[in-house]
């Protein structure tokens, strides 16, 4: 039986991340979930902005939730494919008792890996009492997705934007569902 990969969870007002993140595993992929006051995915942008690399979305993660509550932006151009490796171990038969296995990447097509689930959104979460009570209400962000970005998942993955009232997005009617669907600012 195969190990499923964890989850990963980082919040706060300015996010720096200097690292790598991984959630490679030989059965199920976990989740990233990344929440910050500005992300920007591709292009650049200035110093108060989670800059999140493309690349990041090929890191063996089944789920990625990325939520800039004051703005989330994919900038212009931006090419996200989200796609889960596979992975085997090296020399499994031959590896001597207790010792750590090394793990090899397949080139595995689409349909026979674990698709990718992509979830973007740019609301705050606000806490309110009334005469009512207590309760909860989101205040959306900005969600902009630029002219020209493409957001990829496998056969079997989702793409969610989630804003209170989504303004900038333009999904283009004419591509098949099994194609990507090129996404850009509709104004």
């Amino acid at each position: 039986m195969a190990g499923n990969g964890g989850s990963i969870t980082l919040r706060g007002k300015e996010l720096h991340l200097d690292g790598t993140f991984s959630g490679d595993a030989l059965g199920d992929g976990g989740t990233l979930s990344l929440t910050a006051r500005k992300i920007q995915v591709g292009g650049a942008a200035g110093s108060d902005v989670l800059m999140i690399d493309p690349s990041l979305f090929t890191r063996g993660f089944a789920k990625y939730t990325l939520n800039g509550y004051d703005s989330f932006i994919v900038a212009p151009g931006t090419v996200v494919k989200a796609v889960r490796p596979s992975l085997t171990i090296s020399n499994y038969a031959a590896l001597p008792s207790g010792s750590s296995p090394t793990f090899d990447t397949l080139e595995t097509p689409e349909g026979q890996r674990q698709a990718v689930d992509l979830s973007f959104s740019s609301v705050r979460t606000v806490y309110v009492v009334d005469s009512h009570g207590p309760s909860q209400a989101g205040v959306s962000g900005d969600l902009d997705v630029g002219t020209g970005a493409l957001l990829h998942v496998d056969a079997g993955g989702s793409v969610a934007l989630r804003r209170m009232a989504v303004r900038s997005i333009f999904l283009s009617p004419a591509a098949p569902p099994s194609v990507p669907m090129p996404v850009g600012r509709s104004g």
